[in-house]
């Protein structure tokens, strides 16, 4: 977990590291993704990097 703020290029690399370890699971254009969590940095780092890889959240 992300335990300090974030900032925007921490975000950015964080996102694009989510969105590598999506489609190394096979998840791509279009799969849906379903992400449940409180309002914490990683609930923003999941969603961007599923959208980021094009599937629907």
């Amino acid at each position: 977990l992300v335990s300090h703020d974030v900032s925007y290029a921490e975000l950015g690399r964080l996102t694009r590291k989510f969105t590598n370890v999506l489609r190394g699971l096979g998840i791509g254009k279009g799969d849906r993704v379903f992400v449940i969590m409180g309002r914490v940095p990683e609930l923003y780092i999941s969603m961007l990097g599923a959208l980021r890889n094009g599937s629907v959240v």
